[in-house]
């Protein structure tokens, strides 16, 4: 048999593969009881460092509570200091304003006895026409001296009040200052709180990666053997696929272990390079592309190596994308469709299937026309969900409508 035989073989091995992956596939794997303990172990491990991590949160809050009030303490000691600078500038300015009224009242009582003092008055009342006119001078002199009395006592009053003012701002300064410094004593403290529970996290998580290297890690892995053995020796793209359907399922649902989801993620790259490979190979041994099977395992393998990539609102890629911009990527970039960019008009497009007659690569819309992804068979599809995930391979749940796309 040539090689393009044995080529187009494989291929109808592998269109019975992906019927029967795509109706009965287990996705998940059974633990062990070595698995559970650990993972309790685990689980403990970071339960523990949740709550102290939640016992940092808190003491964040306090911190930035006091902060704030500490920062508007000494913004009123700004104010009030100014306050109180002003206020003696203006004590200043009064006391040489009744030190000046005061000189000017003994300079005009001192004219008046260098000027004869009682026989001056005498004179006033010689020179006067009338009993009238001797009045109203009497009146005059007598009045210019109670106003300058008057003047230098209302100086001395609002001296006196200004005075009383400036204590009182500067006790205000000087309980503010106590306050602030009361509270810098228990910032430093919550500080001081703070860094003892975060060097608590460091041990722990110390802690933790080491019962992880060393026990979890090693448990967990045995569980996914079976699949990670696939990826290393099979050369069926549906199996391949159906792969690494059960491990990202398995890595979602069931494994705890970051070693163990490392080694995963890693495996999934390293065999979506190796499938791009094979799809090529086949392609060039003249396998028809039209016939869907090469077409979907090439746009699952394309999707694969964006998980992990943030969901943004109208993200288009490659770096961020929403649903509907991410389907539409993959196609571009794969088979050289444009496929439109919403999921108004992606359901449009191609001919509408039900779940059962799902295949690889074909769109998946949920939620009525809300959300769509890209089918990985077992029963999943790729997507990019929502604000604040990043794209990830899901069971189908509220399924409304697949569309396969002609490749023609």
């Amino acid at each position: 048999m040539g090689r393009r035989s044995r080529g187009k073989a494989f291929i109808s091995t592998a269109i019975i593969v992906v019927i029967i992956l795509n109706t009965s596939m287990s996705v998940l794997a059974t633990p062990n009881e070595e698995v559970i303990e650990n993972q309790k172990k685990y689980t403990v491990l970071t339960e523990t460092i949740d709550k102290t991590q939640g016992e940092v949160y808190r003491l964040n809050t306090e911190i930035e509570k006091l902060t704030e009030v500490i920062k508007k303490n000494v913004e009123e000691l700004k104010v009030i200091s100014n306050e109180v600078e002003v206020s003696k500038k203006e004590m200043k300015y009064r006391e040489d304003e009744i030190k000046k009224q005061e000189d000017m009242l003994a300079k005009r009582i001192r004219e008046l006895y260098k000027s004869g003092g009682q026989n001056n008055l005498i004179l006033v009342l010689l020179k006067s026409e009338g009993i009238t006119d001797l009045i109203s001078k009497v009146y005059t002199v007598g009045k210019i001296v109670d106003l300058d009395k008057k003047i230098v006592n209302e100086l001395n009053d609002n001296q006196e009040k200004l005075e009383k003012s400036v204590k009182e701002s500067e006790k205000k300064i000087s309980d503010s200052a106590t306050v602030t410094e009361s509270n810098k004593k228990a910032l430093e403290e919550l500080e001081n709180k703070k860094k003892e529970q975060v060097l608590l996290i460091s041990k722990i998580l110390l802690e933790k990666s080491k019962f992880d290297t060393e026990y979890l890690a090693v448990s967990e892995i045995k569980i996914i053997e079976p699949q990670l053995k696939i990826l290393k020796e099979s050369n069926s793209l549906e199996e391949l696929h159906g792969a690494i359907v059960q491990l990202i399922n398995i890595r979602d649902k069931q494994l705890k272990s970051l070693n163990s989801i490392e080694q995963i993620n890693k495996s999934i790259i390293e065999v979506t390079k190796r499938v791009s490979g094979l799809e090529q190979y086949l392609k060039d041994k003249g396998t028809n592309l039209n016939s869907g099977v090469l077409s979907g395992s090439l746009i699952v393998s394309y999707a694969y190596q964006f998980l992990g990539k943030p969901y943004v609102v109208a993200g288009n890629g490659p770096d961020e994308f929403d649903c509907s911009g991410f389907t539409r990527y993959v196609y571009n970039n794969t088979v050289g469709i444009d496929i439109t960019r919403t999921t108004y008009t992606q359901i449009k497009q191609g001919k509408s299937i039900s779940l059962s007659e799902l295949q690889l690569g074909d769109l998946v819309f949920m939620y009525g026309v809300d959300h769509v992804g890209i089918y990985v068979g077992g029963g999943c599809y790729i997507h990019a969900p929502q604000p604040g995930e990043t794209i990830k391979v899901s069971q189908i749940t509220s399924f409304t409508e697949g569309r396969r796309i002609s490749f023609n």
